[in-house]
């Protein structure tokens, strides 16, 4: 059991309070008990407290819009590049020989890095390939996520890049077979 004590906290509760002296108790993964610090009373001496003067206590952010598989090339590309040419020139090429192995660990990367900066839900804008291997690091890094299969029925791109409407269904269906929804 966690209890940070003495804080500003952001309630988002139905009035909208912001605590000055406020104290948040978590246990678990739970957050069981929000309110003026006089008032929050562990049932059991916490296993730690966080002393909360001078910090701000929020609630978890959501970020709608996410690409995990992009985390492993950031600085890889010029920042220079005219719009017209990112994505066929350089992001496309790079997803082409992208693996599963480096979709996942740069979703674990992601993931990590959004939750040190207070990002507890996301929406992933378009996994490239095994959403199953991007939902299992999502799952133990603790985040909660709406992924989905990143999918196009454009001319053009290389290798597995290359789709056809067609193609583009089918994946989805076998995506949407092959991963559990919670």
């Amino acid at each position: 059991m966690i209890l940070i004590e003495h804080a500003t906290v952001v309630t988002v509760d139905r009035e909208r309070r912001i605590l000055r002296d406020g104290a948040v108790l978590v246990d678990g993964r739970d957050i069981v008990d929000v309110g003026p610090a006089v008032d929050v009373r562990p049932p059991r001496a916490p296993d730690r407290v966080i002393d909360g003067r001078r910090r701000l206590v929020l609630p978890g952010f959501v970020d709608t819009h996410v690409h995990l598989s992009e985390h492993l090339n950031r600085g890889l590309l010029l920042d220079d590049i005219p719009v017209d040419r990112y994505l066929p020139d350089w992001l496309i090429p790079l997803y082409a020989v992208m693996t599963p192995e480096e979709e996942q660990v740069s979703a674990q990367l992601a993931c990590v890095e959004m939750i040190r900066t207070g990002t507890t839900t996301f929406c992933e804008a378009g996994t490239l390939f095994d959403v199953a291997a991007v939902a299992d690091a999502v799952e133990a890094i603790g985040m909660r996520a709406i992924l989905g299969r990143w999918s196009w029925d454009l001319a053009g791109g290389s290798g597995r890049m290359r789709q056809t409407t067609a193609d583009a269904l089918r994946a989805n269906e076998e995506m949407l077979a092959a991963v559990r929804v919670a």
